[in-house]
This record gives structure tokens, C-alpha cells and sequence, in this order.
């Protein structure tokens, strides 16, 4: 049986304690893995250990409340672990915080987004290298999504393919390398999920005179997230 690593760099908002499970469980049942291949889930914010590379095959970064600029140790831990660990070819998935974190450790730019929050579900608009991208091919142009982030990679890393971007978002998507992926949307959220977020963040919104009601409005379940999460699975061949 494969096996798949899991870091969780984050948790969920403490609102979302009546929804089952956290972001490695959520990515999980978005891949559709369960019973076909080994999840091993390791906290490095919590000073938990990141095991040897070598043993998986493939890895996934999620969110998290922490900010890359935080220079935190953990974090410079993890992007020495992440750089080698591409380096040996391994399949990367890095999902928000995981995509920033990816495109640190590669040699990318991450910063503060120059346009301010961006919540709720938008529309990502795929870029022209995406329709030969093992990922996104055949999907359509647009693909509306879950996003939550106050930071962004404002700079890809030296080499990667620029994939995907937002109204408010630059960098929604790279490449690096044949299999390493960095998404800064949330595949693996429900409409649920997005509208807590969109819920803790309403106050600083409307104090920017945000149209948090009209934002609420564009909340719903889309199947793209999904579709994508299972394509990596497939192509790392973890189902």
C-alpha cells in the first residue's frame, strides 16, 4: 500500500468544532484514499519530527493560521526538509499556507497580499500553461473555489510554471519541476467551511467596506476542488 504524508501546519477555526475532522482529514476524504493508501499525519508547529522523505510517495502541505514572514523555526526546519525532499524527486502537494511555504523553500517570494484578504469561493481563472499541466488539463477556464488567506506568493520560485491566478490573487497555482504543485485555494473545503471564514473575517472586512453579504452570496459547493485533489492521487498513483 502507498503511503502519503500529511503536514499539518495549521488547525480549523475553533467555530468549525461541530464539523467532523481537520485538514488532513478533509484532504483525505477529497482525494478519496481512505482504505487505499497509508496516511501518516505529522504537526511541525507542534515540534513534531518530520520523518525521512524517502519513504512516501508524495506529500502533502496544508493551511495554516501561521504567517511564512513569522520566521518561525519550524518553518525554516521545514523548507530545509522540503527542499530536499524535492530535490529527490518526490510528488508535492502544497494547499494555502503549503503552497506559500513550497514556493519559499524553492527559492519564490512570499508577502503580505498587496490587495488585502481574500475569502469566501472566487473565481480562478487558469492560465495558458495549465492546459498542458498533468493537473489541470481539461478543466475549464474558470474554476470557482474556496479561498482564506491574508498572504501570498508574490513571486513564484526561479523555474516554475505559473498556472492559475484570481481578481485578487497573482499566483493562485505554479508548478515546480514535473510533479511538485502549490495552490493557494483551498480544494479540500466545503461551502461550509468557507463561509466560517468568511464569518471570522467579516468584521475586518466591513471595516474596509467590504460587501460581506454580497461575498456570502457566491458561497457554494464546487466540484473542481475535488476533481483536483483525485487527479493527484491518481497521478501519484495513492488510488
Amino acid at each position: 500500500m502507498k503511503k502519503v504524508l500529511i503536514i499539518q501546519a495549521g488547525s480549523k477555526l475553533p467555530s468549525l468544532a461541530e464539523v467532523d475532522g481537520d485538514f488532513s482529514e478533509w484532504i483525505v476524504d477529497g482525494m478519496g484514499i481512505a482504505g487505499q493508501a497509508t496516511v501518516t499525519t505529522v504537526a511541525p508547529q507542534e515540534d513534531q519530527r518530520l520523518p525521512g522523505y524517502r519513504q512516501f510517495s508524495a506529500v502533502i502541505i496544508s493551511g495554516s493560521n501561521a504567517m511564512i514572514t513569522d520566521n518561525h523555526a519550524w518553518i525554516k526546519r521545514a523548507e530545509k526538509w522540503i527542499r530536499e525532499a524535492v530535490a529527490s524527486d518526490i510528488p508535492f502537494l502544497g494547499i494555502c499556507f503549503g503552497h506559500q511555504l513550497l514556493a519559499s523553500a524553492l527559492g519564490g517570494k512570499v508577502g503580505d497580499n498587496p490587495n488585502g484578504i481574500e475569502v469566501g469561493s472566487v473565481e480562478i481563472h487558469l492560465q495558458p500553461h495549465s492546459a498542458s499541466d498533468a493537473l489541470f488539463s481539461d478543466m475549464p477556464e474558470i474554476i470557482p473555489s474556496h479561498v482564506s488567506h491574508r498572504q501570498s506568493v508574490l513571486r513564484i520560485p526561479p523555474g516554475a510554471v505559473h498556472l492559475a491566478s484570481s481578481a485578487m490573487e497573482s499566483n493562485h497555482a505554479f508548478r515546480f519541476g514535473k510533479h511538485v504543485w502549490g495552490l493557494q485555494f483551498h480544494p479540500e473545503f466545503s461551502a461550509e467551511i468557507a463561509q466560517s471564514y468568511l464569518d471570522y473575517y467579516r468584521p475586518v472586512l466591513m471595516k474596509r467596506g467590504v460587501n460581506v453579504d454580497a461575498l456570502t452570496t457566491q458561497v457554494r459547493d464546487y466540484p473542481y476542488g475535488r476533481m483536483l485533489l483525485q487527479r493527484f492521487a491518481m497521478l501519484t498513483s495513492l488510488k
